[in-house]
């Protein structure tokens, strides 16, 4: 009986450590600027759409590049459904220039434009990778999709981003 009583008490905690650590994250409602100074939170950027796609990009690297070229080309496809937005960790200037040299159908924003540090900061650490006491990071090319209420539904990293048509199905798109 003990014995019995022991087992169920490891499978509680195996599972209730399983539910802790998969719980959904909620995003902070961020806000950025635009090169015309308007502010966005991410709530305005939802707008009446079902999901919140971002994506982190770099002006110069190549996974930016390609996680560029891939959602330029999925966007007339999702569009309807999903917000798209960019967030570029250079500065507003940077954002609109390589919005036009890529022709990218959806806006850019800076992530330096946002005013909320912490609220910046919290962002990173939720849905970038930790590094211990170096803090967390999120790679350029990386795309997050949000549910209307900014909860993370789930993160592609680099080569998973071919993934994304696939996950958007899975939710019904």
């Amino acid at each position: 009986m003990k014995a019995v009583l022991v087992v169920l008490c490891i499978v509680a905690l195996v599972f209730g450590g399983y539910i802790y650590m998969n719980r959904p994250v909620q995003i902070t409602n961020l806000s950025f600027v635009d090169s015309d100074d308007e502010s966005y939170s991410l709530d305005d950027l939802i707008e009446d759409k079902d999901y919140l796609l971002l994506v982190v990009l770099g002006s110069k690297d190549l996974m930016s590049q390609y996680a560029a070229k891939k959602l330029t080309e999925w966007y007339p496809d999702y569009s309807d459904d999903v917000a798209f937005v960019g967030l570029m960790i250079q500065g507003k200037s940077s954002a609109d220039k390589f919005q036009a040299d890529k022709e990218i159908p959806f806006d850019l924003y800076s992530i330096r434009s946002g005013k909320d540090r912490t609220a910046i900061n919290s962002f990173i650490e939720k849905s970038g990778r930790g590094y211990g006491c170096a803090g967390s990071a999120v790679y350029t090319g990386t795309v997050i999709v949000l549910d209307s209420e900014r909860y993370m539904l789930f993160k592609l990293e680099k080569e998973q981003l071919e993934e994304l048509p696939d996950r958007f199905e899975d939710l019904g798109l």
